[in-house]
């Protein structure tokens, strides 16, 4: 497999209750099959922009699909977005990106997200 030139493998660790929190909250706007995997994702890489907080699930690649887009502001007011890829049922991503060029900026709070696109 041919790794994404933004993958960072990093020693396996649960989800933080950020994640979590904004996980489930992207998951209210899916069918329910994709909620069943939650309780067994390891995030196992991150980005290697080293500024941005996404997080991986899965080693990433050509077949992942975005199940669900979403925009929001984190604690700052800053915009953000956030997808959650996936490959079929298996969850693979929670991706971040700064939607207003802010510096700095982190997670969207779960309360401000707003779906911006259906995928499913």
């Amino acid at each position: 497999m041919q790794t994404h030139p933004y993958f960072l493998p990093i020693t396996a660790r649960p989800l933080s209750s950020r994640e979590s929190l904004l996980l489930f909250e992207l998951l209210s706007y899916v069918p329910k099959l994709y909620a069943e995997h939650v309780s067994s994702l390891t995030v196992i890489g991150r980005c290697g922009c080293g500024s941005c907080p996404t997080v991986f699930f899965n080693e990433p690649n050509s077949t992942e699909s975005h199940i669900v887009s979403c925009s929001g502001k984190d604690e700052l007011g800053n915009a953000v977005g956030v997808a959650l890829l996936a490959i079929e049922s298996t969850l693979t991503q929670l991706e971040f990106w700064s939607l207003d060029g802010q510096e700095p900026w982190t997670y969207p709070t779960p309360k401000s997200l707003v779906q911006i696109q259906d995928h499913v």
